[in-house]
């Protein structure tokens, strides 16, 4: 049964960040949209992993 929607707070996330993006990968077919919100400064590794990983997937949003 598929989701509506999944959201995902970052703060520092690092590489644990990393880790949730590539299990996060494994599921996303059971949400609908995926909205990965950012909180911290613009240009921060975690938002660079966040937009590089939905630039390849679709139905993923990154708010900063």
């Amino acid at each position: 049964m598929r989701q509506p929607l999944l959201i995902i707070p970052v703060y520092r996330g690092g590489d644990r960040f990393l880790r949730c993006l590539r299990s996060l990968e494994q599921h996303l077919a059971y949400f609908d949209r995926t909205v990965l919100s950012i909180n911290a400064c613009t240009g921060s590794e975690d938002e660079k992993a966040a937009r590089a990983f939905a630039a390849r997937h679709s139905g993923i949003e990154v708010i900063v």
